[in-house]
This record gives structure tokens, sequence and C-alpha cells, in this order.
């Protein structure tokens, strides 16, 4: 006998249909993306630190200065203490020296300049007078473009209230801007003279705090590379840009450009600062040539003089002389120095590089971070890549160098690698 109508309807459905009937609505599952990338954090410090500097620039700027300027120093002071001397006299002997060979530049230099100074006067006369039909045009657009002003203003008849906005005097801006540097001079002597006597010991306190010996053995390894490189190539690029003046001084002589001294040693200072400076020079040299020759053709010979020599010291000098001791990227390059220009003015120009070189040489020695190391190096990594260390179980003993005796790997070790001797 067939069911009847109220015996089906109470009859359940089977399970496939009653899926079909009553879809279960669930929540979409995310998947776990793991740990963030390290490239993804690298650049997010990156941004962080680079707000830091450009809120902190009138205090980070001379400390900066002061720890490159020590480590440039410190193998002179390093020799003077071994010598005999007190690491403050052998500190002071350092800065006395550096200061009396750089009052004797500006010294040697200050003849010519003020030569230079004096004519400005005429100077600005002679460009404005050669300027003048360049002006014409300029005054012609400027003069339709108000006439246009008036004529879209006819309309508007709200009267608006005027607001005159005086710009600070040009003696408080001189002042204001002259104190901070004096204040920034100071912090940069300061800090350098005491870097550099106790600048190895800071670096001892620092290696002593890691946990094992392994990680002091790195760090050392990482301190020395740092200031053996950086020390190579601020003495080697020193050297350059000497080469690089002396070179233009004579170039200059022979086309006879006024104040040959004064422009050679503005080569050889903006050559600190890789590509922009080469920049910023030429369309020094070239405004001069048009202001003191007659004629195009004589005043187009020093600033392609000038770019000979940057091309010939860029391609040819630079590579040879830094190739092995410093590489990088170029697109990296020219990148940093236009940030540090923009988060530290002139200053973080002239930084950029160094900046640049010692982050890279940094993240070499840390296993993780070598890709970004690396990418940022170029084709060929800036220092000697240091093996990667062997991990150490929680069961297996740290062994030292001096001592065969186990350790527990959690424990620290009481021995600190010697920061005279080791390499």
């Amino acid at each position: 006998m067939p069911p009847s109508a109220s015996q089906r309807a109470s009859v359940p459905a089977s399970p496939r249909h009653a899926d079909r009937e009553q879809p279960r609505v669930t929540a979409p599952a995310f998947a776990s993306s793991g740990p963030a990338p390290a490239w993804l954090l690298f650049g997010l410090l990156a941004i962080a630190i680079g707000f830091v500097m450009y809120v902190a620039q009138s205090l980070l700027v001379p400390i900066v200065a002061a720890v490159y300027v020590s480590i440039l120093f410190a193998p002179i002071a390093r020799g003077l203490r071994r010598l005999g001397a007190p690491p403050p006299l052998a500190a002071a002997i350092v800065m006395v020296a550096a200061s009396v060979l750089l009052t004797a530049s500006v010294a040697f230099l200050g003849t010519s300049l003020g030569e230079w100074i004096n004519r400005a006067p005429h100077t600005i006369e002679t460009l404005q007078g050669k300027l003048e039909s360049v002006k014409e045009p300029v005054a012609t657009v400027q003069e339709a473009t108000a006439n246009l002003e008036e004529i879209a203003s006819m309309d508007d008849t709200e009267w608006v209230q005027q607001v005159e906005v005086r710009p600070p005097s040009i003696s408080g801006t001189i002042l204001s801007q002259s104190m901070a540097v004096l204040a920034g001079l100071g912090i940069c002597l300061a800090l350098t003279f005491l870097l550099l006597c106790s600048g190895d010991q800071i670096v001892a306190n620092t290696i002593r705090s890691a946990s094992t010996f392994a990680q002091r053995r790195r760090l050392l390894r990482a301190v020395r590379c740092l200031e053996q490189d950086m020390t190579r190539y601020l003495t080697l690029r020193t050297a350059v840009n000497v080469g690089l003046g002396v070179a233009a001084y004579i170039v200059f002589a022979l086309l006879e450009l006024p104040n040959p001294l004064v422009w050679a040693a503005t080569v050889a200072i903006l050559n600190y600062v890789p590509y922009v400076g080469a920049v910023v020079v030429t369309i020094l040299v070239a405004v001069v040539s048009i202001i003191e020759f007659d004629t195009l053709s004589r005043a187009a010979l020093p600033p392609l003089a000038v770019m000979g020599l940057n091309l010939v010291e860029g391609f040819i000098v630079t590579p040879l002389v830094l190739g092995r001791c410093l590489r990088l990227h170029p697109v990296m390059i020219f990148l940093a120095t236009v940030a540090g220009g923009w988060i530290w003015g002139i200053a973080g120009a002239f930084l950029a590089v160094p900046i640049l070189a010692s982050v890279v040489i940094a993240l070499r020695h840390f296993p993780h971070l070598q890709p970004i190391a690396q990418f940022l190096g170029g084709d060929r990594p800036i220092g000697t890549p240091p093996p990667t260390p062997r991990r150490v179980t929680q069961h297996e003993p740290a062994f030292t160098s001096r001592s065969r005796h186990p350790q527990p790997a959690g424990r620290p070790s009481s021995r600190t690698p010697s920061m005279e001797t080791a390499s």
C-alpha cells in the first residue's frame, strides 16, 4: 500500500537530498601566509629609520659625521697607542693634525676665494647684461599672463582682503643658520675625540653582550670588516678626488679660466657626491665660462673638459681603484644620494654613500639578510662574505678557541675575542 501524503511529509529526506535542499553556509577560510618576508620587514624598518632621520636631523647629522670621521682616523690613533701614547694624547694628536691640515687648506684657498668675492658685483652685472636677450621673451610671457589674469578677474566683484607676508630678515636667517652649524660642528668634534679615545672599549662592551663565543666572533668580524672597508673607501676616495682636482686645475689654467684653484677645489669636493656633484659643478663652470668669455666656442670648453674628466674618473679610475673594496649598484647610489639630500640636505648627500656601504657591509654578516646586501651591492659584494656559522643546538656543548672544556650553549662565555689582534 503506498504511503499517504501525510506519511510522505513525515519521512525525513535522505542526506544527499538534504544537502541540496539546505546548503550549509560556512565562513571563508583564510590560509595563513606565514611570517613576513625579510625584504618587507627591511623595507618597513628603512621607512621608520628615514622618518626618524628626517625629524632628528640637527642631532643625527653631527653624530653620524663624527662616527665616520673617527672610523677614518681610528687606525692612526690605534698606531699611536701601540707606540705608547695614552688614548687621550693619541686622539688629541690626530685631531690637532687634522685641524691644522684643514685650516691650511682653507687659508691656501682664501686668497683666490677673496678675489672672486670682490669681483662678485662686476660678475653679476656682466651676467645680467648677457642675459638680456633671454629676459626679453620671458618678460613678454609674464606680461601676457598678467593681462589674462586681469581679464579673468574683471567679473569677480567680491572684495578680497590682501594679506602681506613678510619673509624673515636675511641677517636673522644667516645668524640662526650659523649658530646651528657651529653647534653641529662642536658636537662632531667632541664626539670624534671621545670615539678616538674610547671607541674600541665601546665595541668591546658591545661584543661582550653576545651570549655565545660564535656570536661574539661574528660581531667582531663585522666591526673589523666595517672599519677596514670604510677606512679604505674614504682614503681611496679622497685620493681620487685630489687627483681629479689637480687635473681640473691644470685644465682650467690652460683654458685661462679665472680662479682655477677655487673651481678645481670645487670639482674635488663635489665629487664626494656621486652623479649629482658632477652635474652641479658642470653647471657652475658653464655659468662662469659664459660670464668670463666672449665667444660661445671658448665658453663651452671648460664645462666640456669637466664632463670629460668626470667620465674618465667615473668609468676608468674609480672602478680600477675602488673596484675591489667597494662595489655598489649605480641605481642604489643615485637613490641614496637623492634620499640623503632630501632628508639631511647637503650633509646627507655627502654621507649617503658611506651610510649605504655601511648598511651593505653589516648585512653581509647576517645569513638571512645576505640577499638584500647582494641586491644593494650589485654584481659584486662588498668585503669578504663571512662563512655561515654552524648552529649549536641546546644539547651540544660550545667550545671556545682557548678552552677545550665544554660549556652550555645558553651560558655566556667569559672570554671575548681580542680587539687588537682579530682581523
